[in-house]
C-alpha cells in the first residue's frame, strides 16, 4: 500500500487552519491558550507580507464561533537576543528566527487572568505606520521564562498580529 494514502494510528491528517481555530475556540475545547505551528496545518502557509499575514488571520477569524470572546493571534518568531528588546526600532533590526515557523494562537480570556509566573516579558506596540490593518493590532514581545531567567538564557523575540474579539471591553488587551 502507498504510504501517502494510508492514515493509520500513527499518521493523522492535518487540520486546516479554519478547522483548528474553530475547534480550539469552542466551549468544549476551552483552555487558556492553544497554539500550533503553521507548518502543522494543511496547507502549510508562510505569509511573507504584512498584508498576507492579516489576510490569513482574518480568514482564520471567519471560523470563530459566533459570540466568541478572546484574542486570535499570529506570531512570527524573530532572532533571539541576550538583552530584552524594548523599542520597535530595535525589533525592526531583527531577522526571522530560522527553523522556527510562525504560529497561530487562540487566547481565551482566562489566559489574561493567570498569575505571573516569574518570567520576563516586554511588549512594544508597533507605530501606526507599521500596523497592518485597523482591525489587527501589531506589537513585538521579548520574553524568557523563569528557568531561562535563572540560567541567563537569551530572550525570545516575536512579532505579533492580534485580533481581539470582545476582550477590549473586559480589559484584556495589553
Amino acid at each position: 500500500m502507498d504510504p501517502a494514502t494510508w492514515v493509520g494510528a500513527t499518521v493523522m491528517a492535518r487540520p486546516t487552519i479554519a478547522a483548528w481555530v474553530h475547534d480550539n475556540a469552542t466551549d468544549s475545547a476551552r483552555k487558556p491558550l492553544a497554539s500550533i505551528h503553521l507548518d502543522e496545518l494543511e496547507p502549510p502557509e508562510f505569509p511573507s507580507s504584512s498584508e498576507a499575514r492579516v489576510e490569513l488571520l482574518m480568514r482564520a477569524a471567519a471560523s470563530l464561533p459566533s459570540g466568541w470572546i478572546g484574542c486570535l493571534s499570529l506570531a512570527l518568531p524573530l532572532e533571539q537576543t541576550v538583552e530584552p528588546v524594548v523599542s520597535w526600532e530595535a525589533f525592526l533590526l531583527l531577522g526571522p528566527r530560522h527553523r522556527e515557523p510562525p504560529s497561530i494562537y487562540v487566547f481565551d480570556p482566562l489566559y489574561f487572568e493567570l498569575p505571573v509566573d516569574g518570567s520576563e516579558e516586554y511588549w512594544v506596540a508597533a507605530p501606526e505606520e507599521l500596523t497592518a490593518d485597523g482591525r489587527v493590532r501589531t506589537e513585538f514581545s521579548s520574553y524568557r521564562d523563569m528557568d531561562g531567567r535563572l540560567e541567563g538564557a537569551p530572550f525570545v523575540n516575536t512579532k505579533w498580529f492580534h485580533l481581539f474579539r470582545g476582550t477590549e471591553v473586559l480589559g484584556f488587551a495589553h
